[in-house]
């Protein structure tokens, strides 16, 4: 899998501006925004203030 996803990121960062990486087609890496952590934070202080 390692492999193929190695293959498959050199295939698709010809066409991207925005580069991907095998970890990222691999699953093992995310995109996660600043608003999105925020609302993760938010809601993980809610649930232990309880």
């Amino acid at each position: 899998m390692q492999r193929l996803a190695w293959h498959a990121a050199n295939l698709m960062n010809v066409h991207l501006k925005k580069k991907v990486t095998v970890k990222k087609l691999l699953g093992k890496e995310k995109d996660v925004t600043k608003a999105e952590k925020e609302k993760k934070f938010a809601e993980l202080t809610q649930k232990l203030s309880k």
